[in-house]
């Protein structure tokens, strides 16, 4: 959805349809409701937006262990910052911001 003054882009997940709980620290349980005791945090959320990119780019097209296409420049640098293993190496959502609107369009 857009803000009020249609300046910006608000990414929400209502019904939790993107969130993949593939961050390897979330991923190590299956019971959602411990997630303060396995390592979750706002990294988590981050590492979870290069799928939810993925699957814009490819139009809700299934990308999975055995699929995997490229995602293109400039989304790819993205993606690749988000889904990084150790969740201190991912950007926070300031950073993460900055990176977005860093993007020019021709």
């Amino acid at each position: 959805m857009f803000s009020e003054d249609r300046r910006d882009l608000v990414i929400m997940d209502i019904e939790s349809q993107w969130g993949t709980w593939a961050a390897p620290e979330v991923k190590r349980t299956v019971d959602q409701d411990q997630l303060d005791n396995v390592g979750w945090s706002e990294k988590s959320d981050v590492y979870d937006i290069g799928p939810l990119i993925k699957g814009w780019v490819y139009a809700k097209v299934s990308i999975n262990h055995v699929v995997e296409w490229p995602v293109p420049a400039p989304l790819d640098a993205i993606v690749e910052a988000c889904m990084r293993a150790d969740p201190a190496q991912r950007p926070s959502l300031e950073e993460l911001r900055t990176m977005v609107s860093s993007i020019t369009i021709a």
